[in-house]
């Protein structure tokens, strides 16, 4: 067993505190009564395992037993850690360096009573923060308390989901003498931002390298306003989300136009919108170089057409809650046989996703829009339309592939068992008015 252990290199540590009695014979007062015990364990666990270089901790409700056993532990692999992973609880005891750490997530859902541990930024490669971002998240990487910048040398991946991202009062993220940090990136290759607050102050107090190959920024709708000035780097990936709980507050697409007014030379821009009460117009999308939109918004048929027809680089087009709005069976009217009548999109969209509404569901007309979309989308690759009906479709395809031959090569992903019936809904007759007496009134 000795012989095994001592090659084992990971430590999960995974605690989970809820019983009152627990936590009353763990109390402060017995720290002193099990701290030879706490010794004598993390001894044995050391001298087992000597060359632990990574080291998970999910630790909840951390209390003072807990905090000793773990802090030892973390105080003696420190200098040879490699790759460290703390929820909920910094378990390191002030003073204690990792000095060659190269890979940190941690995820805190408060900053209160936290004593950071000293960590050397410059050997940082990946860097995962959670939970509050404020001025106390970046001290751990400060080496010199007199200087205002932080250097991030080697770090290609940054990832920081912010729950609370207002820093300071004034929105900047401050030194502990009163002035601004200054957080430097420059081999920074990916970065993901995710906030649920109205600013994102992190794209305003960093400092990006000029070239990048992925940007993920993920934010409310008005939280766009705060970085519409803010110039980002060539980045061969871009993806905006606008999160969820906008309020059906369009502004975030108007600054999302000004943000991509200087960007240039994106291989894929990716615009994501999960607010379902966003009601997206096809003119509040001005930006031509978008390659893939993805919706979980408000959304009628004749827009998603128009969108398809003024965005000539999408590629890539997924849709849920999808309405009819007015659209008819009149306008999808066509004659499959009659190319004249068949004027193809000017497009380069090659995967289509669509899905209705609940509500909004209706087999024949569904069946009638995704003839409508094969035919007049010739680049379309992958079609996938939930709950449509697929035996009428694929006899169309049959049908109508020796004047379209691409159709062939089209993958569907239709319903197969659903039930159909090959007509369109009548409208509703108006209600007849009942005829007027000679006094003007009806009777």
């Amino acid at each position: 067993m000795r012989a095994v252990a001592s090659k084992w290199r990971v430590v999960e540590l995974d605690v989970a505190t809820y019983s009152r009695s627990y936590e009353s014979i763990h109390s402060d007062r017995a720290v002193d009564q099990f701290a030879d015990d706490i010794a004598e364990t993390c001894d044995a666990l050391t001298t087992l395992m000597p060359d632990v270089n990574h080291l998970r901790c999910d630790i909840y409700r951390l209390n003072a037993i807990d905090q000793l056993l773990y802090g030892r532990l973390a105080s003696h692999y420190a200098r040879q850690l490699l790759w460290l992973d703390i929820e909920d609880s910094i378990i390191a005891p002030p003073g204690c360096r990792f000095a060659g750490l190269r890979q940190l997530r941690l995820s805190l859902c408060s900053l209160a009573g936290h004593q950071f541990p000293q960590i050397a930024s410059g050997e940082l490669v990946s860097l995962e923060l959670i939970g509050v971002l404020a001025s106390q998240s970046w001290t751990p990487f400060s080496t010199d308390d007199d200087s205002q910048v932080i250097e991030f040398t080697n770090l290609t991946r940054l990832r920081a989901v912010c729950y609370d991202s207002r820093p300071d009062a004034d929105g900047t993220v401050r030194h502990r003498d009163g002035h601004p940090w200054e957080l430097h990136f420059p081999s920074l290759k990916n970065l993901y931002i995710s906030t649920d607050e109205e600013i994102c102050p992190l794209l305003e107090y960093a400092v990006l390298p000029p070239r990048m190959e992925s940007i993920t920024i993920k934010m409310l709708s008005a939280g766009y306003k705060d970085i519409e000035d803010v110039v980002l780097p060539e980045t061969k990936h871009l993806s905006l989300c606008i999160d969820m709980e906008s309020g059906g507050d369009t502004s975030g697409l108007a600054s999302i136009s000004r943000l991509l007014e200087d960007v240039h030379g994106c291989e894929t821009l990716k615009l994501m919108i999960e607010d379902c009460c966003l009601e997206v117009k096809p003119e509040d999308l001005t930006y031509t170089a978008l390659t893939h939109l993805e919706f979980h918004a408000t959304t009628d048929v004749a827009s998603i057409l128009a969108i398809i027809g003024r965005l000539p680089n999408l590629v890539d087009l997924y849709h849920t809650e999808l309405e009819w709005g007015e659209l008819g069976p009149e306008d999808l009217d066509y004659d499959a046989y009659d190319s004249a009548t068949v004027k193809p999109f000017h497009t380069s969209l090659q995967a289509l996703d669509i899905d209705f509404d609940s509500d909004e569901r209706c087999p024949a007309m569904e069946v009638r829009l995704v003839q409508y979309l094969l035919l007049r989308i010739p680049t379309l690759t992958e079609l996938i339309a939930w709950a449509t009906p697929g035996k009428p479709v694929r006899r169309f395809v049959a049908e109508y592939a020796p004047r379209h031959p691409r159709l062939l090569s089209v993958n569907l992903t239709l319903d197969e068992d659903k039930d159909f019936t090959d007509s369109v809904p009548e409208p509703e007759p108006e209600p007849e008015s009942e005829p007027e007496s000679e006094s003007g009134y009806s009777q």
